[in-house]
C-alpha cells in the first residue's frame, strides 16, 4: 500500500511536539481498548500509528 507523502516545512520542535502528543493519545487509547475489549478503539490506534509514520517525513 503506497501512500504519497507531502513535504511541508515545519520546525523540528513542532514535529516532535505533535509526535509526543500523538504517542500519548495512542497509549491512552490502547489501554482503553484492552480494558474495554473495544476493537474500534484498537483500530483508531492503528490509524494513528500510520499517521505517526508519516510525521517524520
Amino acid at each position: 500500500m503506497s501512500k504519497e507523502l507531502k513535504y511541508c516545512t515545519r520546525s523540528m520542535k513542532d514535529l516532535l511536539i505533535d509526535m509526543k502528543d500523538t504517542s500519548e493519545l495512542m497509549m491512552d487509547l490502547a489501554y482503553s481498548a484492552v480494558i474495554y475489549d473495544d476493537r474500534e478503539i484498537a483500530m483508531e490506534v492503528i490509524r494513528l500509528e500510520e499517521n505517526m509514520d508519516t510525521l517524520g517525513y
